[in-house]
């Protein structure tokens, strides 16, 4: 499914993408993880949160968001509760 997705151009809906993030997590054997690249949006923040705090005790402690454009670049941190 996610193969074809891909070669068809759409989006993976987020809760899959979150599931095998989650399946490589709990096969690891640390407990602190930095995942680059993910979340892109809002949405996909609050669906990690939703899918892996209802089966995996897991909290997220600070969340980066960087914007750039041609003349500057910014960037925003959010500290999420724990």
């Amino acid at each position: 499914m996610i193969e074809n997705m891909i070669k068809e151009g759409k989006i993976v809906p987020s809760e899959v993408t979150i599931k095998l993030l989650q399946q490589a997590m709990i096969k690891n054997e640390n407990d602190k993880f930095l995942i680059d690249g993910f979340p892109r949006n809002e949405e996909n923040r609050a669906a990690f949160e939703n899918v892996v705090s209802s089966s995996t005790p897991c909290t997220s402690k600070l969340m980066f968001f960087f914007t750039t454009n041609s003349h500057n670049s910014s960037a925003a941190s959010s500290s999420l509760p724990s």
